[in-house]
């Protein structure tokens, strides 16, 4: 199952999985947002698309 939430402090999430639970995803959320660099989904993509066309060679 997946859900999709717009907006982390949405109280949706709250009502989905808990207020405790919603709480803890967002201070882990937190944390990873201020140790990594946002992501960027352009180089996976075009990693993938080049070892796509080498199989297919």
């Amino acid at each position: 199952m997946y859900i999709a939430v717009e907006d982390i402090h949405a109280k949706e999430l709250d009502d989905i999985i808990g207020e405790e639970p919603a709480e803890e995803l967002r201070e882990e959320l937190e944390m990873v947002e201020g140790v990594y660099d946002a992501f960027d989904r352009e180089p996976i993509c075009l990693e993938m698309s080049r070892q796509y066309f080498l199989v297919l060679r």
